[in-house]
């Protein structure tokens, strides 16, 4: 588990867009709700790759619900310029997938640095694009994860009839 203060982080939350961070948000109250899990155990890790977020994660440092909010720096193939040339037409099946796979991994390896924290640390991580290259990163450095789909039922938990 990752430290913060003096409060243990239990979960690592991967968010690409603001409706992300909405739906960690609502995740945490029902987890709070369901298990009496204290709340501000969770690090949303606010990746670049698809958003500015401004200054939500000096907010969200700034409420009791996020443990800890950090920028991440998310990279695609474009930013790696090494990775173009595994872009090439090999004319072969089996040589395309082989060349996909390598690629894939070298992809995770140039990514490693911009990763904020160890996310092997945590109890568990959530991640709602997993076929961002976080999701290569991950499966390369076989960190289990839990791939959330967008709204993932969260308003379940608030049915008002």
């Amino acid at each position: 588990m990752e430290k913060t203060g003096d409060r243990e982080l239990k979960r690592a939350y991967v968010c690409h867009t603001y409706y992300h961070v909405y739906v960690a948000l609502l995740k945490e109250c029902a987890l709070f709700r369901e298990k009496g899990d204290a709340a501000g155990k969770a690090l949303f890790l606010l990746s670049s790759f698809s958003n500015d977020f401004e200054t939500l994660a000096d907010r969200l440092n700034a409420s009791p619900l996020a443990g800890k909010a950090l920028p991440f720096e998310e990279h695609g193939e474009e930013f790696f310029t090494e990775l173009q040339n595994w872009h090439k037409d090999r004319g072969n099946v089996l040589l395309h997938l082989l060349q996909r796979m390598v690629y894939f991994r070298k992809l995770a390896k140039a990514l490693a640095p911009y990763v904020p924290v160890d996310l092997r640390a945590f109890e568990d991580v959530y991640v709602f694009c997993d076929s961002d290259p976080v999701g290569f990163y991950l499966n390369a450095n076989r960190i289990p994860y839990h791939a959330l789909e967008d709204g993932l039922d969260c308003l379940k938990y608030y049915d008002t009839a």
